[in-house]
């Protein structure tokens, strides 16, 4: 069973909501009628297992530690560089274009003209 699409007025914090807003929301609830029993139901036995198997955020995020994953397992330095604004709206589209981030993009060059990996 799919879950029904909410309205923006659902979604809404509802005590910024005027008066005609609230009313709103509530009529569009109740042409829900008795499908809302339905997207209101309890979880089952399998959903309940498989929503307590699933980590939380708090456990996913200290498992992986806190910052800025190590990049090659070493870590990185922050650097400051002064580039042409037009290069690196270049850069930059053909990074996102390969799927790359600005900084692997970098990287990459430098490894290239000094001599890396």
């Amino acid at each position: 069973m799919s879950k029904p699409k909410f309205s923006k007025l659902q979604q809404k914090n509802w005590e910024i909501l005027t008066d005609t807003e609230r009313q709103a929301a509530f009529e569009e609830l109740d042409s829900l009628g008795s499908r809302l029993d339905e997207l209101t139901r309890p979880l089952t036995k399998a959903e309940r297992l498989r929503l307590l198997a699933e980590p939380s955020k708090t456990e996913y995020e200290a498992k992986r530690g806190r910052g800025r994953p190590k990049l090659g397992g070493v870590g990185a330095k922050n650097v400051l560089v002064s580039v042409e604004p037009s290069l690196l709206h270049r850069a930059d589209l053909w990074a996102k274009k390969n799927g790359l981030s600005r900084s692997a993009l970098f990287t990459r060059c430098v490894e290239l003209v000094v001599g890396g990996r």
